[in-house]
């Protein structure tokens, strides 16, 4: 029974903490504390389902003491987790599954991209960052496509569809069209690479808004 406050605040665990049996957990103190896990030296994953169980405990009693950067961060570690333990699960039945490889697949490549785009919805800068990375990829590919790059029209096109709903979307990718191409027809591949360039923004801003929900701790 913790009787005081126990503080840990900014300490660093590299396994998950066991406060389960522990009473009074409201005295716990995990201001800016930072949890991890390894598994066969392999940081942040695992096969041993008991760690994402201790994980889950773990964030039970953050939530039930109001430490919201805890809570979501061992939220995320429980994802991290699972990834391994999915994996473990489908090897246990690969004869009689072998086709179910692209459950923890599917899990392992959402959860990369998730922490590379984001570092999970914690990251304001990243978002941003790849926003003007994919925009100026936009660009680039633009100018590969057309007839005349004309670089007034070239960024007129890629701001076009930067966001396609936009009332000005549409003269500007027709006078862009107009300067780029013969005939002032876009061609099919721009078509294909606008579509690619609106599906990545929107992901991008839907994190950043995810990131800017977290760190405002906005329900």
């Amino acid at each position: 029974m913790i009787r005081e406050r126990a503080i840990f605040a900014h300490v660093r665990f590299s396994q998950p903490p066991d406060f389960w049996a522990v009473e009074n957990h409201e005295h716990l103190d995990l201001t800016g504390a930072r949890f991890g896990f390894r598994g066969r030296g392999i940081s942040n994953w695992t096969t041993d389902t008991k760690v994402a169980d201790n994980l889950r405990r773990l964030r039970g009693i953050a939530k039930k003491i109001h430490a919201t950067d805890a809570e979501r961060d061992l939220f995320i570690l429980e994802r991290m987790a699972e990834r391994g333990v999915l994996w473990k699960s489908w090897w246990d039945r690969r004869t009689s599954e072998p086709f179910g490889w692209w459950r923890p697949l599917a899990a392992t490549v959402l959860m990369f991209f998730y922490w590379a785009l984001s570092n999970c919805g914690r990251s304001v800068a990243l978002p941003v960052l790849w926003f003007i990375a994919a925009n100026t990829g936009a660009y680039y590919v633009y100018s590969r496509i057309a007839d005349t790059p004309v670089d007034e029209a070239l960024r007129n096109l890629t701001f076009a569809n930067m966001l396609p709903f936009g009332t000005l979307a549409k003269p500007l990718s027709e006078h862009a069209a107009a300067e780029l191409f013969y005939g002032g027809v876009l061609p099919p591949a721009v078509g294909l690479a606008a579509i690619g360039q609106g599906v990545v923004n929107a992901l991008l801003v839907f994190l950043l808004a995810l990131a800017l929900r977290n760190h405002f701790k906005v329900k």
